[in-house]
């Protein structure tokens, strides 16, 4: 577990420092990196397309216009307020500012599609610092550089309005979205290569250049070949936003591959095409295109794998375990894999392209069951604050079944944390809310294989549903439901059962966590969706940023506002290890029908189904050592209990539950009961 405070932004180092005030002179940084043709199509071509003439409409048929800009515009002063917001919720990261007329014509310098980079921070001099670094083309995006937001113009306008007054006033709004990329459409129509002598080669090369994701879950003997999630997502991404999946049907018309046609080769090698000075700016050094060209796969990120975090120092304790500093892929360095695969294999089935967007086609190999996926302008294990896309499994699971399956699942506290002291807390809207209540949850799943388990109802049986039927005695039946493509495996009692544990852990008893919104003096460095927060001895899970910068009559401001989920005591590990309990015997809950569980089939050999039940038992021992445990379950299993208090354990995950419950000593309640009980 990594703690970071976030007053140590603002000079002051030393760890149990108190300070009252800090003292800020917020700055901020557009600039826009234009493209010398925002025109690449000609309509003179277009006119002159016929029967013999079917080629593409472009203006300049030469590769060097892709990549070729105009002189930056870097805007300062002239941005009177800028807003940038990212979520979990939400792929594409959104940035609007308001700029004042000046000697520039915004709505003619700026064209939709251009780059656009934003810094923010406290100081006039890491302002002057950054702007050094622009101007110099040296990279820009260190720890505490300020870089939040890389993306492109979605939309430039120029706004002229009328005061009541009569006072004319003009301003241009500019609006950029992060991560677009992913939301770009792939097209695959084999009706368009139907003058491809060699279509057939294509389609084989690409199943060439795909055999070893098909085939992975293969090495395992229990599963019958699959989809592997930790194979086929580093691939997509490679293929879509990167170098393009090869194939000689790629020049005519087959998978044209997010950014277009590609030239008469074997690759699509100018798929996301960007500016040298974009890689610049980054720091990124190696350039994966034909002819020294960056693609967008150059600068983007990715992190993937179940996280699990051991070091606390800085600035380590934001990578997670098994992240080298330099990727360890040579074929791409901006590629971490933690040492922990993400869990989920897919059935063989081919996949369809057309009409898909990138993030769509990896969310269908994501298993959301207990994985997720978001971007961010993380700090990442490469040492800088790049564009990223992080895949994980969810890092919700409580200290006591972490304690169980170690490995298998990511601690909550485990996370790194950002530390906010109380002068940098500006507001904070907390509580809980009933919607957030679950008692019953249920995953299918699809098996690898034909199975006794392929009959839905028989996997209900085998993997029945998590319920708290206390909970919903008192309340109703609240219902978590999902139904994964994912494969299940069938032999190990995993799949489904293992799912619905991990994702019970946080969703049952998630309506007493804390949610909520917290606002801080602006914050520089890299706090971004997907870390945690710490503040008053509760810890939060991020959800969402947003940074908000402008110009007001008393002087510019900065502000930083977090959205805020799962909120529980901050000190739990050391809590759960140190603090008193006991042993006690309680009874088990038990299943009738998991006692009987294959008896009938054990006293009928000739049954179709013995081999698949002495599989299913198999985990146990047989038979007779399945019967046994379960016996020993129905008597009794010892649990921890707080000594003294006699309180449930897990109780004291929440935060202020436990605390003293003064409603005895209001005077309007106790007053005329007993007056005694207010002296």
């Amino acid at each position: 577990m990594g703690s970071y405070r976030l007053i140590k932004e603002h000079g002051i180092e030393a760890e149990n420092a108190v300070t009252d005030f800090v003292s800020v002179s917020p700055h901020w940084i557009l600039m826009v990196v234009r493209y010398s043709e925002p025109l690449t199509s000609s309509k003179a071509r277009l006119a002159k397309r016929t029967a013999y003439n079917t080629g593409d409409v472009a203006l300049d048929d030469d590769a060097s216009m892709l990549n070729r800009v105009k002189a930056p515009l870097i805007i300062t002063s002239s941005c009177t307020s800028m807003d940038i917001s990212s979520s979990k919720g939400q792929y594409t990261q959104s940035l609007q500012a308001v700029l004042k007329p000046g000697s520039v014509n915004y709505l003619s310098a700026i064209m939709p599609g251009d780059w656009v980079f934003a810094w923010i921070m406290n100081t006039k001099e890491k302002y002057l610092e950054v702007l050094e670094k622009i101007r110099t083309e040296s990279p820009a995006n260190e720890w505490d550089d300020g870089l939040k937001f890389v993306g492109r113009v979605q939309d430039i306008r120029k706004i002229l309005g009328q005061t009541p007054a009569g006072l004319k006033t003009l301003q241009y709004n500019l609006q950029c979205a992060g991560f677009g990329e992913l939301d770009s459409h792939v097209f695959f129509d084999p009706h368009l290569s139907r003058n491809e002598k060699y279509i057939e080669r294509y389609l084989q090369s690409m199943n060439i250049s795909m055999n070893d994701i098909y085939t992975k879950a293969a090495e395992d003997s229990s599963e019958a070949g699959g989809i592997d999630i930790n194979k086929v997502i580093p691939a997509l991404v490679k293929a879509f936003l990167g170098e393009g999946l090869s194939g000689v049907g790629t020049a005519s018309g087959g998978l044209q591959l997010s950014a277009g046609a590609s030239i008469a080769s074997e690759e699509a090698p100018f798929a996301y095409v960007i500016p040298d000075g974009i890689a610049t700016l980054l720091g990124v050094k190696t350039p994966s295109k034909a002819g020294g060209m960056y693609s967008y796969a150059d600068i983007l990120e990715v992190i993937q794998g179940l996280q699990k975090y051991e070091d606390d120092q800085f600035p380590r304790m934001f990578f997670p375990k098994g992240t080298p500093s330099i990727s360890t892929d040579s074929s791409s360095l901006n590629r971490h894999y933690t040492q922990f695969p993400l869990k989920g294999v897919f059935l063989p089935i081919p996949t369809s392209f057309d009409g898909k967007t990138v993030w769509n086609l990896l969310n269908e190999y994501l298993n959301p069951a207990i994985n997720e996926m978001y971007t961010a302008m993380k700090f990442t294990p490469s040492g800088r604050v790049m564009p990223t896309l992080i895949i994980r499994q969810y890092p919700f699971s409580s200290p006591i079944l972490n304690q169980q399956l170690g490995d298998k699942v990511t601690a909550f506290h485990e996370l790194p944390r950002w530390v906010a002291d109380p002068c940098l807390v500006r507001g904070i809207d907390i509580g809980r809310s009933d919607g957030e209540r679950t008692n019953f949850v249920h995953i299918y799943a699809q098996p690898s294989k034909k199975t006794l388990i392929s009959d839905i109802a028989q996997q209900i049986v085998n993997w029945p549903p998590l319920s708290d039927p206390q909970d919903i005695k008192r309340h109703g039946l609240r219902m978590h439901m999902g139904t994964i493509a994912a494969a299940a495996v069938d032999n190990k009692g995993g799949g489904p059962n293992e799912w619905m544990t991990i994702k019970s852990d946080f969703l049952m008893g998630q309506h007493l966590m804390l949610t909520g919104v917290a606002s801080l003096f602006g914050v520089t460095l890299p706090i971004v969706p997907g870390d945690n927060f710490e503040f008053d001895n509760t810890l939060f899970h991020i959800e969402a940023v947003n940074h908000h910068c402008e110009v007001t009559e008393s002087g510019k401001t900065f502000t930083t506002q977090l959205h805020l989920s799962h909120g529980m005591r901050a000190d739990v590990p050391k809590a759960v290890a140190k603090i008193p309990t006991k042993r006690v015997k309680k009874k088990g809950h038990v299943r009738e029908d998991m006692i009987n569980l294959g008896e009938s089939v054990i006293n009928d050999p000739n049954n179709k189904s013995f081999a698949e039940v002495q599989n299913q038992l198999g985990q146990y021992g047989g038979f007779e050592a399945h019967t046994k445990a379960l016996t020993e379950l129905q008597d009794g299993i010892e649990i921890d209990i707080i000594a003294g208090e006699q309180q449930n354990l897990d109780l004291y995950l929440y935060s202020g539950i436990d605390a003293e419950d003064n409603a005895e000593r209001d005077p309007g309640l106790t007053i005329e009961a007993d007056p005694e009980a207010n002296k």
